[in-house]
C-alpha cells in the first residue's frame, strides 16, 4: 500500500535502503511471523513426521511472505522515483507493508502508476505458479511434500495480495487509483479521497457479510473456522483504516486551505559566528534563526541560550547551541500548514523557518500550530 505515513505503536528496525529510501521492519511483523509458523507447522508436520523440519519449512514460508510484502513495497518506491515523487520510508509490519510517499504537487497520473505497480509485483511474484498450473502442473510446480506447500501457498498468497489490494478502496492501493481516476475527473483530490474512503468502508461491510454467509452455510467445514476469523480480523481493521482515511482526508483539506503565513511567529535572525552573549542580548523573541551566507543553517530558543554558562557565552557561538536545519526544515511563506504536518509526520521536525520568494526570512512557525488550526 502506498500511504502518507505516521508513526505506528510498535519499534521499529531499519534493515536498508532501497533508491535511497529507508527500510525499516516492524516488531509486529514478529507477531505474523509467530503466527505462521504455529498454523502451518502443524500442517506440514502431517508431512514430514518431524516437528523441527516442519518448523523449519514452516519459518522458512513467514520469510518468504515478507518477502513478498517487501518486494510489493519497493514495486511502490521504483514507480514513485521514476514519478519523481518523493519516497520517505517503507515499513513492513503485522498486516503488510506501507510505503509513504510525497503527495506535494503529485498529478493523477502519479497517483495511479505508483499505486499499481505494489499489486503488478505481486501478480509477477505469481505468475510462474500460475503459468506452471495453466501448462497441466500444478501451482505448486509439481513439488510434492513440504516443498508443494510452500511454493503452492507462496503462489496463491502473492495472487490474494494483488486482488485484494486492487479492491477499489482506501485505504488498498486499488483505492489510491479509484482518487486517481476520480482526481482526474473532478480535479479534486480531497473530494477523490473522501469517497475512496467510503468505498474502502463499503468493501470491509460486504466482505463482513460475506464471511457471516459463509459460516453459517458451512461451505469451508469445521476446519475453515480460522481462516473465517482471520479474514474477519482482516475485515474490521480494513473498515476502521478506511474509516481514519476518510478523518485524515478532511483534515488534511482543512489544513491545505490554510497558509503558514498567517501562523508565523517572530524570531531574531543571527549570523551563525554570533556568541551567545550578543544573541541574548540582541534578541527580543523567543526564538532565533541562525544564518551562514544568507541561508538559514539553525534555530535557537532564548531558553536554551541561557543555559550556557555566564563566563563562557562571549566565547561560545550561538551555532554550537543551535538546533540544525536541513531543506526540509525551511519553508516559504506559501507553503500550506499541511506541509507542516507531513514533514512533522515524517522527520519529526517541530519548528520551521519561513522564508520569503527571495530567500529572505521572515520568521518561525511551529507544529503546535497544527493542532491549533487542525
Amino acid at each position: 500500500m502506498t500511504a502518507t505515513g505516521s508513526r505506528g505503536a510498535f519499534p521499529t528496525a531499519r534493515i536498508g535502503r532501497f533508491l535511497g529510501a529507508p527500510i525499516y521492519v516492524s516488531a509486529s511483523w514478529l507477531w505474523f511471523a509467530l503466527i505462521v509458523i504455529v498454523l502451518y507447522a502443524r500442517i506440514l508436520h502431517g508431512i514430514e513426521d518431524s516437528w523441527p523440519v516442519a518448523i523449519l519449512f514452516a519459518a522458512g514460508l513467514a520469510l518468504l511472505w515478507g518477502l513478498s510484502v517487501l518486494l510489493h513495497e519497493l514495486g511502490h518506491v521504483a514507480a514513485a522515483r521514476l514519478m519523481k515523487s518523493r519516497v520517505y520510508k517503507v515499513e513492513v509490519g503485522f498486516l503488510g507493508g506501507v510505503t509513504t510517499t510525497s503527495t506535494k504537487d503529485e498529478r493523477p497520473s502519479e497517483e495511479f502508476w505508483v499505486s499499481i505497480a505494489g499489486p503488478a509485483v505481486s501478480l509477477a511474484l505469481a505468475a510462474p505458479g500460475v503459468i506452471a498450473a495453466f501448462a497441466g502442473s500444478t501451482l505448486s510446480f509439481g513439488l510434492r511434500d513440504s516443498l508443494g506447500v510452500v511454493a503452492g501457498t507462496f503462489t496463491l498468497s502473492n495472487l490474494a495480495v494483488a486482488v485484494f489490494n486492487m479492491l477499489p478502496g482506501l485505504p488498498l492501493d486499488g483505492g489510491r487509483v479509484l482518487v486517481a481516476m476520480l482526481w482526474r475527473g473532478k480535479g479534486d483530490q480531497f473530494a477523490a479521497a473522501r469517497t475512496a474512503a467510503t468505498v474502502g468502508q463499503g468493501i470491509a461491510i460486504v466482505l463482513l457479510l460475506a464471511i457471516a454467509l459463509l459460516a453459517v452455510t458451512g461451505t469451508f467445514g469445521p476446519g475453515g473456522t480460522p481462516l473465517l476469523i482471520a479474514m474477519g480480523i482482516v475485515a474490521v481493521m480494513l473498515w476502521f483504516m478506511a474509516r481514519d482515511s476518510r478523518r485524515a482526508t478532511v483534515r488534511e483539506q482543512r489544513l491545505a486551505d490554510q497558509s503558514v503565513s498567517s501562523h508565523i511567529e517572530a524570531a531574531a535572525v543571527v549570523s551563525n559566528d554570533t556568541s551567545v552573549r550578543d544573541a541574548l542580548a540582541l534578541c527580543d523573541t523567543d526564538r532565533l534563526v541562525v544564518i551562514n551566507g544568507g541561508a538559514p543553517t539553525g534555530i535557537a530558543t532564548r531558553a536554551a541560550l541561557e543555559t550556557v554558562p555566564g563566563p563562557i557565552r562571549e566565547a561560545t557561538r550561538i551555532d554550537v547551541v543551535a538546533q540544525s536545519v536541513g531543506a526540509d526544515d525551511v519553508l516559504t511563506e506559501a507553503a500550506s500548514m499541511l506541509d507542516v504536518l507531513t514533514r512533522f509526520t515524517h522527520n519529526g521536525t517541530t519548528n520551521f523557518i519561513v522564508t520569503a520568494a527571495d530567500g529572505m526570512v521572515i520568521g518561525v512557525v511551529s507544529v503546535e500550530s497544527v493542532t491549533s488550526s487542525g
